[in-house]
């Protein structure tokens, strides 16, 4: 969510917002300083309004620019990234969120030695999109490793849609439900 929606929806007595890293334009990232400025804005906000307890899930864009872009994945270049999602992430926790909502993208994902690792270091307040196939981590396994919040994203949306896309074309050609 961007920042003027956050304070909008802060002001307007919500208790609580996704707040991305990813700009507006979807190029890149603001800068360290610039999004934990954001973070401590929509806090003060929530607070101007009677709203003390207003919780942050800081999404941290990181990997899903990087793979968007093109970048290959490797241990190096994994790694690198890896550190970085930490460093932003640790800052974002520090400057008030609630956890930190990291997200590989639709092609990648996040891996599940990077799950465990961001796990350890945010202390346990990472949050998660549910992959789909079968290699990924289900409910039960994300919730034993310790991420403090899962989510299925437009995922359940999508899975209707094509349901009813699979329905329609029975229809059409001349099937049943």
């Amino acid at each position: 969510m961007q920042l003027a929606a956050c304070l909008w929806t802060a002001g307007a007595g919500a208790v609580g917002a996704n707040v991305e890293d990813l700009r507006g334009d979807g190029e890149a990232l603001w800068s360290l300083e610039e999004q934990v400025w954001r973070l401590k804005r929509v806090l003060e906000v929530a607070a101007e309004n009677g709203c003390t307890g207003f919780v942050i899930n800081a999404r941290c864009d990181v990997f899903n620019l990087a793979w968007s872009k093109g970048a290959k994945s490797g241990a190096d270049g994994d790694e690198a990234l890896l550190r970085e999602v930490v460093r932003r992430g640790k800052a974002y926790l520090e400057a008030g969120a609630t956890t930190v909502f990291v997200w590989g993208g639709a092609g990648r994902g996040v891996r599940d030695h990077e799950i465990r690792t961001l796990v350890g270091e945010f202390g346990g307040r990472l949050a998660v999109k549910l992959g789909e196939g079968e290699n990924a981590l289900s409910v039960r396994e994300l919730a034993d490793i310790g991420v403090a919040r899962i989510s299925v994203g437009p995922s359940l949306y999508l899975a209707g849609n094509k349901a009813v896309r699979e329905v329609a074309g029975r229809i059409v050609q001349g099937g049943r439900l």
